[in-house]
């Protein structure tokens, strides 16, 4: 860490009459997975029951009444964000122990209110710490957030542009080059991929570097491509390190959002885990770095409608490494413009649930941020709630949190929903259903209405069955279909309008129709059974429902992927209108990175293509000369000097007239080292690249136009 930061964040010693007991790693998340179920709601709640992290929040939180308006938002201000003008180190003291009066402003309706203080829960926290009868070890960590300032100077020295860019329109930013947009589940909402393009340029995020290439549109070739050094653009110190996850693309504005944490290779600390958002301006030849803002935490998810782009990150900090109340960054929220300068979310920016009893309290945030993109100095909105994570669906006014409790006594998932009102966050209200959600897809919002798929547990037979709830906008569910496909597990799910479309799996491929017309009453009307599972359902045109999953025999031994198309024309009759399989003879020998990943499938009706990574490890199953080898290198180093490689190929198919038809298979050359991870369309070329190697195809004749590897 540098000196700077060292200074910044150096705290008073704590007295010894003030030390709580050294404490072990907080144990994991209550609850295990039931039977051999694949819980997708892993992320979150994996990061949570590792305990190591410490607070998410957002560098440009709501501020409150400042001095001055004008500037751009500097973290160093004030380390206590309140709703007056900024405060002294004394004033700070006697605010982490006032209470607010914030709860009036929250609805009856609500199923959070605002924290007092600070300090209601840290004594929370170690109330809960004592139920669990902790005991042991554990170095505390001498790291801390000041008041102010050092002398309490503010620090003013970056981001001190103050220029805007102006949101573009679809039909501006389209121009007379169609360009493929990234796989986003609800219209008019964003979603962040590692790949975005324009019609002169694409950016790629690869090995955590940002990459951007050129791309004539004209002939199908590509430029000589750069690597964008972000910790240097931003200014981050030397014994930091960004690493680009996610991007997104709105018009000239590039927003990537990265992982940023302390260099391993000199020191490693629990709670220096931050996320980052870099803002690019890319309307010259190369992107130029304009402006970023940071926060502690791991980023969990993102989405963005129009300029407005909403962060999501789950923190969760360890009992151990709270070892004061009063050194807040070890167990609240902080957010700042710069890695060096880091300040505290508000207390009435912070909720508890109002019905819970404290074993939420563990040090667990979910922090949702809505941030301007044309002015990342300050958040429109910023809000934290204690114990929440999971699974996330965002419609043009809502995000719903999924959140899933796995315990002895069975599984529910709570459904929060969080109102976007003028972009504001705001807590509405909750609700629970039994069992456990697969991922975003499994949930919809719909006139009104709040519709998911579950898959749970038979009381009796304690086999797995899946279920379908509606509910109303006070989260109360007014109508379900329960109990159907028996011992087998949620899939895929579609809404498509008034029909739900499940499929869930053990042997075979079930596809259920739900109609859901009535809210109060729906009900299963028909099901259609097929070897495999689909993964992915999405809508095709107005009759057809596309599926893209697993290849599988009729003893669900699976072989490889394939392509599926429905019929839905009659929701109560289902039919097969199209199949097509890449498969071979071994188990797991033919895999795709988009049965599990859909925005690896380019997916475009209105061109007519489906484009997919295809990975043959098929060839190390072999057993030459009676040998086998059950570790792929010494498979290839093996003397009698059989070696293979695995089969990288992309994969472009069509349908038309009731069947799949495979159109180009493009082949890696990069000597097996990695595969194909994305696939997107630049006016009439298909690009498809990997990790190191680019390939561009015309998409009238299927002829390669380029291929460039990258260093």
């Amino acid at each position: 860490m540098s000196e700077k930061i060292k200074d910044i964040l150096q705290m008073p010693e704590v007295p010894d009459e003030l030390k709580p007991e050294n404490i072990p790693v907080l144990l994991e998340a209550k609850g295990k997975r039931k039977k051999k179920i694949r819980i997708s709601v892993t992320g979150t709640i994996a990061a949570a029951a590792a305990c190591t992290l410490i607070a998410a929040g957002l560098s440009s939180v709501v501020q409150g009444n400042r001095k001055d308006e004008a500037s751009n938002f500097t973290a160093c201000d004030i380390a206590v964000q309140g709703n007056g003008d900024a405060a002294d180190a004394a004033d700070a003291e006697d605010m982490k122990t006032e209470s607010t009066e914030s709860d009036s402003s929250v609805s009856a309706e609500s199923a959070f209110v605002p924290i007092g203080s600070y300090e209601e829960i840290y004594k929370q926290i170690r109330e809960n710490e004592k139920k669990q009868n902790f005991v042991g070890e554990f170095e505390s960590v001498n790291k801390g957030i000041d008041a102010v300032a050092p002398d309490g100077v503010v620090n003013e020295e970056k981001n001190d542009i103050t220029e805007n860019f102006p949101a573009e329109t679809e039909d501006e930013t389209a121009g007379e080059t169609d360009v493929y947009e990234t796989l986003s589940q609800v219209e008019g909402i964003a979603e962040a991929d590692i790949i975005k393009a324009s019609a002169e340029c694409v950016y790629y995020v690869t090995d955590g570097k940002l990459r951007y290439i050129p791309f004539d549109k004209n002939s199908g070739k590509f430029g000589e491509s750069e690597v964008v050094n972000i910790n240097q653009e931003a200014g981050i110190t030397s014994d930091m390190n960004a690493e680009a996850a996610d991007m997104y693309l709105s018009g000239d504005i590039l927003v990537v959002i990265g992982r940023v944490h302390e260099d391993y290779s000199k020191s490693f600390m629990y709670n220096t885990f931050l996320t980052g958002v870099f803002i690019f301006d890319v309307s010259g030849k190369s992107p130029e770095f304009v402006r970023s803002s940071f926060q502690t935490g791991i980023y969990s998810s993102s989405r963005m409608k129009d300029n407005i782009l909403y962060l999501i990150t789950n923190q969760s900090t360890s009992y151990g490494m709270i070892t004061d109340e009063v050194k807040y960054e070890e167990y609240i929220p902080c957010m700042g413009d710069t890695p060096d300068t880091m300040a505290y979310l508000p207390c009435e920016s912070i909720y508890v649930p109002r019905d819970q009893n404290s074993e939420y309290f563990s040090g667990a945030y979910t922090n949702i941020s809505a941030i301007d993109i044309n002015d990342t100095s300050k958040a429109v909105s910023s809000i934290s709630v204690v114990g929440w994570s999971g699974e996330i669906y965002c419609s043009a006014d809502n995000i719903y949190i999924a959140a899933s409790d796995y315990s002895s006594e069975g599984t529910n998932t709570v459904i929060t929903r969080f109102t976007l009102e003028n972009n504001v966050i705001a807590p509405a209200c909750s609700g629970t259903v039994n069992g456990y959600v697969l991922n975003q897809f499994s949930m919809d919002e719909y006139n009104g209405y709040f519709r998911i798929a579950a898959t749970s547990y038979n009381d009796e037979s304690y086999e797995p069955v899946n279920n379908v709830y509606v509910l109303d906008m006070d989260m109360n569910v007014v109508g379900s279909v329960t109990g159907f496909a028996e011992t087998e597990t949620v899939k895929s799910v579609s809404f498509n309008g008034d029909t739900g479309y499940v499929v869930t799996y053990e042997q075979t491929d079930p596809l259920f129709a739900i109609d859901l017309s009535d809210p109060f009453n729906p009900y299963i009307t028909d099901e259609f059974k097929i070897t495999g599972y689909s993964s992915f359902l999405r809508k095709w045109s107005d009759n057809l429902l596309f599926g893209f999953g697993i290849d599988a025999d009729e003893d669900a031994y699976e072989v490889g992927v394939k392509l599926v198309m429905f019929d839905v024309s009659d929701s109560g009759e289902l039919k097969e209108c199209g199949y097509y399989a890449v498969s071979g003879e071994n188990a797991h020998g033919i895999e795709s990175p988009a049965v599990y990943n859909r925005k690896a499938l380019l997916f475009s009706p209105e061109k007519n293509i489906i484009g997919f990574p295809v990975n043959d490890y098929s060839g190390y199953y072999k057993e030459p000369e009676n040998v086998y080898f059950d570790d792929i290198a010494d498979y290839s180093a093996s003397e009698n000097g059989y070696q293979l490689n695995p089969l990288f190929t992309y994969r472009i198919f069509s349908y038309e007239n009731g069947q799949f038809t495979e159109k180009k298979v493009v082949q890696s050359a990069n000597g097996g080292y990695s595969g194909f991870e994305r696939g997107i369309y630049i006016g009439d070329y298909i690009c498809i690249f990997s990790n190191h190697e680019g390939v561009c195809v015309d998409i009238n004749n299927l002829e390669e136009t380029d291929r460039v590897i990258f260093d």
